[in-house]
């Protein structure tokens, strides 16, 4: 069954509007205080790029009653989300580095 296309277009519009602002925030600072600013950073920006998705994804079930939409944008936010963490994760490792 589909989700409610109404409903997922305006949470992910109001969703984005706050992740925006955030990421516009923590910007100027992802690339000091080390790895947690950056993770922050991060998680906002894939935020904005998700939230603009499941808005896509509102708009096309509405037009198709179809589910894939909605499976397809989850994916790819999975995948968004796995790539920042291998970023993250590289960022704490020339950290650690660093202080050894």
């Amino acid at each position: 069954m589909p989700p409610a296309p109404h409903p997922l277009s305006h949470t992910g519009a109001g969703t984005l509007l706050v992740n925006f602002v955030r990421a516009l925030i923590l910007v100027r600072v992802r690339h000091h205080g080390g790895n947690l600013s950056l993770a922050a950073f991060l998680s906002a920006r894939n935020d904005v790029f998700a939230n603009a998705a499941i808005i896509l994804a509102g708009l096309v079930t509405g037009y198709t009653l179809s589910v894939l939409p909605d499976l397809l944008v989850g994916l790819r936010i999975a995948i968004l989300n796995a790539g920042a963490a291998a970023e993250v994760y590289r960022a704490a490792g020339k950290e650690t580095d660093a202080t050894i």
